[in-house]
């Protein structure tokens, strides 16, 4: 009776034995893989990992990434409308500008913060904001006059 015991107990542990060598034992994913393929962290911005199997490979976010993600996109500009909401679906930024022709009520805001209040005259105001996705940006004017106001997201997104 405890001869089948004993054996049932052998194949189990055997079988399980196998099993956990078998997940243990594939083949290994190389660095190059794995995402590291820099031998040089001189143009990293931040954490710069190594590779846990070469130490002399590595890892990061370069800053030339980073800056191309974040030009301009002119292509895709949106043109804002005065004395309306326009809510930000896209990291960018706001450009234009906004003449106040002599009302005094000229300004625009974003998320209900003025940014901008034109005094009485005839001037120009250049506009230059970065918003982010849920921000709202709203561009009161008196007179239309020559009034430009763009949204202008980055190419990253």
């Amino acid at each position: 009776m405890k001869l089948p015991i004993i054996i049932t107990a052998g194949v189990l542990t055997t079988a399980i034995a196998y099993n956990a060598y078998a997940l243990t034992c594939g083949a290994q994913p190389s660095c190059a893989d794995l995402g590291y393929t820099l031998t040089s962290s001189d143009d990293c911005l931040g954490i710069v990992l190594k590779c846990p199997f070469d130490k002399s490979k590595l890892f990061c976010t370069k800053k030339s990434e980073v800056f191309q993600n974040m030009t301009l996109d002119w292509s895709k500009k949106i043109t804002i409308s005065y004395n309306q909401v326009f809510n930000v679906t896209k990291y960018g930024c706001i450009w234009g500008n906004i003449i106040d022709s002599g009302n005094g009520v000229s300004y625009y805001a974003v998320n209900d913060v003025k940014i901008r209040a034109s005094a009485q005259g005839d001037e120009m105001s250049l506009i230059f904001t970065c918003v982010s996705p849920g921000d709202r940006v709203t561009a009161t004017v008196g007179s239309i006059y020559d009034n430009r106001l763009y949204f202008i997201p980055y190419k990253g997104n």
